[in-house]
């Protein structure tokens, strides 16, 4: 091999005349020499490209020289790519090189998964969610993959991150924000009010609440509550965080709220009626208190002036100290001619139908006196027609009857 080579051929003839011709001729018969680099990136060490690379020529010949040498060649994204280069040398010698180049220029995917638990509209959780993590890659695959986790510290704003990584070093991530409240707001209550010695309170009490949480905050506290009337009254609120948590407060004693005064009723009679001295009613004070009970129950008055009567029920108070109204009740108990005549008749049974006539008629004329004298004659003597306690009483009722007029 070798290029310009001068080829000489000699003739002589017979008679030593000789005549001569050269020929140059250039032989290669030796391939060129090609080589491939891989410009502009570098593999990882699992071969993968992720930037663009390009795959460089150099070529070279030692005999008849390049003729041509491959272009500059830019690899686009694939696994395992061939990338071939051919040299031609100016004896028509060729050379041939290939290169694997893997190039992946896309990132991968990742996805998050909340279980165990659903925050509320607030956006908190008030159990411990769990995070995980789904990637994907279809180039060159997933070489890494975080792992799922659960979050186990209350806390606001808590960034929970998840990363992929493929075979080609190319990485995504993504961020989910955890807010976790487990812990049970606090609540207080107080009772705003005075109750008397007996523990129960004639003005309605009022039932306040403080309501606090350090980690997601009040969302709703119970309103002052007043009480109403009612005996062991147990009073509860409850307070309800963002994050959905609860806890309630009862307050440490029953409350008693009585404040409506005992109930006076006079019984025994009817306001404003007339009795007869042998119906004379018994007039009582009847006291009912339905909440706190009788305390001190209604003193009766009975004030009279000739068979008028008004009763008087005052004083009575109840166990939570209110005082009834006082309650009056008038009635009469005034004798007639025609009840003090059918008196008489019961207690002379054994006096003559005249005598009881004469009686009669002694009443029906309003003379006292003749009555009175005729009665105190007919309980005189051995055998008397009524008895001295009878006619005592008929003639009191004698005597009074003008009185009644």
């Amino acid at each position: 091999d070798g290029a310009g080579q001068k080829i000489t051929g000699t003739v002589t003839d017979k008679a030593g005349n000789t005549a001569s011709t050269t020929t140059t001729v250039n032989l290669d018969r030796t391939a060129p020499v090609i080589t491939a680099t891989v410009l502009g990136a570098t593999a990882n060490t699992a071969g993968w490209y992720r930037t663009t690379p390009t795959v460089h020529y150099t070529c070279t010949d030692t005999g008849s020289g390049v003729a041509l040498c491959p272009a500059d060649t830019p690899v686009t994204d694939g696994t395992a790519q061939k990338v071939t280069g051919t040299v031609t040398d100016k004896a028509g010698n060729t050379a041939t090189i290939t290169t694997t180049v893997s190039l992946d220029q896309v990132t991968p995917t990742i996805s998050t998964t909340v279980t165990g638990a659903t925050p509320n509209a607030d956006g908190w959780y008030n159990t411990a969610p769990t995070i995980t993590f789904t990637c994907a890659d279809d180039r060159s695959g997933v070489a890494s993959c975080s792992t799922g986790s659960t979050v186990t510290t209350d806390g606001a704003g808590q960034k929970i991150t998840g990363t992929v990584t493929d075979k080609a070093g190319n990485t995504a991530s993504t961020t989910t924000t955890v807010n976790l409240d487990r812990t049970a707001p606090g609540i207080t209550s107080t009772v705003v009010g005075t109750k008397n010695k007996a523990g129960w309170y004639t003005t309605a009490p009022t039932v306040k609440y403080t309501c606090t949480d350090d980690r997601s905050g009040v969302a709703a506290c119970p309103a002052d509550a007043v009480i109403t009337d009612g005996a062991g009254q147990k009073i509860t609120g409850t307070v309800t965080d963002k994050a959905g948590n609860t806890a309630s407060s009862t307050i440490s004693s029953t409350l008693n709220v009585d404040r409506t005064a005992p109930t006076v009723t006079v019984t025994g009679a009817v306001d404003g009626s007339v009795y007869g001295p042998d119906a004379a009613p018994v007039v009582t004070c009847l006291t009912t208190d339905a909440v706190s009970g009788v305390a001190t129950p209604a003193a009766r008055t009975d004030l009279e002036n000739f068979g008028k009567h008004t009763v008087t029920c005052a004083g009575a108070t109840d166990k939570a100290g209110n005082t009834a109204t006082t309650v009056q009740l008038k009635y009469t108990v005034q004798p007639t001619v025609e009840w003090l005549s059918a008196l008489t008749h019961r207690y002379l049974t054994g006096a003559s139908a005249v005598t009881l006539r004469q009686l009669d008629a002694d009443l029906a004329a309003h003379r006292w006196s003749a009555y009175t004298g005729r009665i105190i004659g007919l309980a005189a003597g051995a055998k008397p027609d009524v008895t001295i306690a009878n006619a005592t009483e008929l003639v009191y009722w004698a005597v009074m009857m003008p009185l009644y007029s």
